[in-house]
């Protein structure tokens, strides 16, 4: 199949909950670009729009949850995730989704 990878990584979710690690040996700046540039793919979408995205990072000073906001997070976790954090971001998130939207 000739599937873009923005395809691939769609088609790979059962759940619109996507984490994204980003201790990938890059600097700070780099991982940012790129995740920007992830976030802006995934969000420019309809099945993206309302993801849960959380950045999950060895790096956990203001700025760099700053950046994760920057870059279009919804949320910043510092590894090793906190499983009972991370059950809460999805509660509060799935229950935000359940509510009718009032315009």
């Amino acid at each position: 199949c000739r599937c873009s990878w923005l395809s691939q990584l769609r088609s790979s979710f059962r759940s619109p909950i996507a984490l994204a690690s980003g201790s990938l040996a890059l600097p700070k700046a780099n991982a940012s670009i790129l995740h920007r540039l992830l976030t802006q793919r995934i969000r420019k979408h309809p099945w993206g729009r309302a993801m849960l995205l959380v950045a999950l990072t060895g790096w956990g000073q203001r700025e760099d949850v700053n950046r994760a906001q920057a870059a279009g997070f919804d949320h910043h976790m510092t590894k090793p995730a906190d499983f009972d954090t991370l059950s809460r971001l999805i509660e509060e998130w799935a229950g935000r989704r359940a509510q009718p939207s009032v315009h």
